[in-house]
C-alpha cells in the first residue's frame, strides 16, 4: 500500500512538474531541503532544479511539496522600470548554461557521476564526497580517504561540482 502511494504521488508530481519546466518553483517549504529556481528538467523519479549557482538533483519521493513562483512575486520591490528589462537582467545575470547529467533515472545520473564530488542533502545532514559506484540500494562514495555506502532511498537532494571542474 505504501509503494503504491508513493508511486502515485511521483507521478502526479511529474505531470505537473513537466509543465512548469523554465518556471521558478520551490520544492519543500522549510528546511534545509527547502530549494527555490529554475526547475530544468523532470525525469522519471527526479527533477532538476538552478538555485542560483548550484544545479540540484531531488528525488521525487523526498518533495514533500512545491510551488510555482511568479515571475512578478520577485519583481515587487521595481516599480516603474519596465517588465522586459528586469526580466531581460534577471536571465543575463547568468550567461553560462548550467550542466545537467542526463539519466531517465536518478540511479542513471549517479553511474554518470562516477569519479565526481558530490554533496548529499543539506543541513546537518549533509555528505560530500567522490563517487565510486553503487549497488542497487546504496551509492558508493569516497569521503576522507574512507568508502561509505549511503542509501539511495535517504538522498534527499544531491548537487555535483561541475562550476569548479572542467572535465565533461
Amino acid at each position: 500500500m505504501f509503494y503504491q502511494q508513493t508511486y502515485n504521488d511521483i507521478n502526479g508530481y511529474k505531470k505537473h512538474l513537466k509543465s512548469l519546466i523554465g518556471s521558478t518553483v520551490q520544492c519543500n517549504f522549510g528546511g534545509p531541503e527547502k530549494g527555490k529556481g529554475t526547475l530544468l528538467r523532470v525525469g522519471l523519479d527526479y527533477c532538476v532544479l538552478q538555485c542560483d549557482e548550484q544545479v540540484y538533483y531531488y528525488p521525487l519521493h523526498h518533495i514533500k511539496g512545491y510551488t510555482f513562483i511568479r515571475e512578478t512575486d520577485d519583481l515587487e520591490g521595481n516599480e516603474n522600470e519596465g517588465d522586459n528589462t528586469n526580466k531581460n537582467n534577471s536571465n543575463n545575470k547568468n550567461s553560462t548554461y548550467p550542466v545537467i547529467v542526463p539519466g531517465r533515472r536518478f540511479v542513471d545520473v549517479i553511474d554518470r557521476l562516477k569519479g565526481r564530488k558530490v554533496q548529499f542533502n543539506k543541513g546537518p545532514n549533509k555528505v560530500k564526497g567522490t563517487v565510486v559506484g553503487r549497488d542497487p540500494n546504496h551509492i558508493i562514495l569516497e569521503v576522507n580517504d574512507e568508502v561509505l555506502y549511503a542509501s539511495i532511498f535517504h538522498i534527499q537532494s544531491m548537487c555535483c561540482d561541475h562550476c569548479k571542474s572542467n572535465n565533461n
